[in-house]
């Protein structure tokens, strides 16, 4: 039936809508003016009515969904893009124009596509940020942002909740087994993680990204890979935004981020960012000075050809105003090494880390750590404390070996195929060792490497939490 028609007359004059059926049935049309006296208001499409906020974090956006009339409000930063059917603060492996993120494994940030009877809120392709929401009945409040969730709805977290770490710790559990329900004084709001989240005049529901495809060998994996990154990397700097995005990247001495930068470098990246040193294996962060490791990135960085900046990886002991941001949404955050990236955040930009580039180990590294599924199960949390930060800054994380985490499965089996021999060290397939990382950097760029092994890393330990 021509519902479209049906709805935008609102049934005022059923003759008219009635006109469009032709030679309808007796049956038909006595059935339709039946209709005519019921509230058939279902039959409206969903309608946007977005209002920006310039006193906002920047890509901070909350949304109320009016069920009954079918109404969806959206408030939000500055940086926000805002089309007729779509608004979002992210990337995916699509033109920019069409808006089509709703299905895609490829997307990064968060937003909402309208579609019909119905409003989908896409969620980030990686665990790294979340949805939250507050099902009202009538209303439900929807936001990328639980403090500005909370603010909203006139809420607040419980002080005589003791089960705060335990929530926040179970997303290294995967998207499957995470704890979704936040306790507050008045009751609890819902927490979404990679899935998207549907909300419909009759029902609340959530749906699967696409799953990413097989991969039989390597060339598989790395065509999808680098294909997948290009789209983004287009879908990033189209002139169809408002505010197309700069790219930025780090560096670690790490084997992810150097695959990373390997990729992407061909598509240009505008800044890397590299922590001169590393996490002690022995001090917290309160008498670390001095006694920390090496992991200057920026002689992978001069081997790939890209500029780099070194920050300050204890820009934290002589300003931390914006604590708030680490810990609002995230206990035992461990990313205020990465505080001074704040400075070199100009415009709205896509981040990309190397976080999960776990999933390149081979099967010794992971020992019995090793769950083949499709889950996304960690081991930490780093980067993960991001979230809110990242709003009132202006960026996007992209933690690129994310794409195509879900066929784990296929990706362990290709590390430790035979192909990949000669460029497996020992135990350690790779393309360089950290004793020659210069000189085999560049190897990257030809075979992205697969497998690795446990390297230093960049987070920050405070005294009460755990290594």
């Amino acid at each position: 039936m021509r519902q479209a028609e049906i709805a935008s007359s609102r049934i005022k004059n059923p003759e008219t809508v009635l006109a469009g059926f032709g030679n309808a049935s007796p049956t038909l049309l006595s059935t339709f003016t039946e209709w005519t006296k019921l509230d058939v208001e279902f039959w409206m499409p969903m309608q946007v009515h977005a209002i920006a906020n310039p006193a906002l974090a920047k890509l901070a956006w909350i949304a109320t969904v009016d069920r009954t009339k079918g109404i969806v409000m959206p408030l939000h930063g500055p940086l926000i893009e805002v089309r007729s059917n779509f608004f979002i603060e992210g990337v995916w492996n699509g033109p920019f124009q069409e808006g089509d993120f709703g299905e895609t494994d490829c997307v990064f940030g968060t937003g909402g596509i309208l579609g019909g009877q119905s409003i989908r809120f896409v969620t980030s392709g990686a665990t790294v940020d979340y949805l939250y929401y507050a099902d009202e009945g009538q209303d439900v409040t929807v936001s990328n942002s639980l403090p500005f969730l909370l603010a909203s709805i006139e809420d607040a977290l419980d002080p005589r909740c003791l089960d705060y770490p335990k929530i926040c710790d179970s997303v290294m559990d995967g998207i499957n087994a995470y704890l979704k329900d936040i306790p507050t004084k008045k009751g609890h709001v819902r927490r979404v993680t990679y899935r998207n989240l549907d909300i419909s005049r009759d029902q609340i529901s959530e749906s699967d990204k696409r799953m990413p495809p097989r991969f039989a060998c390597f060339a598989d994996y790395r065509q999808y890979l680098d294909r997948s990154y290009a789209a983004i990397a287009a879908n990033a700097r189209s002139g169809a935004r408002k505010q197309p995005l700069e790219i930025l990247s780090t560096q670690s001495t790490g084997y992810d981020t150097t695959a990373v930068n390997a990729l992407a470098c061909s598509y240009g990246i505008d800044k890397v960012l590299t922590v001169s040193k590393a996490k002690s294996n022995f001090y917290l962060a309160h008498n670390d000075e001095g006694k920390l490791p090496d992991d200057d990135g920026g002689e992978i960085c001069k081997s790939l050809g890209l500029n780099f900046i070194r920050l300050d990886r204890r820009a934290f002991a002589e300003e931390f105003n914006d604590e708030y941001l680490y810990y609002c949404a995230l206990h035992h955050n461990q990313d205020a090494n990465l505080k001074d990236i704040a400075k070199q955040v100009t415009r709205v930009s896509l981040l990309l880390t190397g976080t999960y580039g776990s999933i390149w180990d081979t099967k010794k590294a992971f020992s019995n750590r090793v769950v083949l599924d499709s889950d996304l199960r960690r081991s930490d949390l780093g980067t993960h404390g991001f979230s809110e930060f990242r709003l009132v800054v202006g960026f996007i994380q992209l933690p690129l070996p994310y794409i195509g985490a879900r066929r784990m499965e296929h990706i362990l089996n290709i590390t430790e195929s035979p192909e990949m021999d000669p460029w497996r060290l020992g135990n350690i397939c790779s393309t360089y060792s950290r004793r020659s990382r210069s000189s085999q950097a560049n190897l990257w760029s030809v075979e992205v490497g697969l497998g690795g092994y446990f390297h230093s890393t960049f987070d920050t330990l405070w005294p009460g939490t755990e290594t």
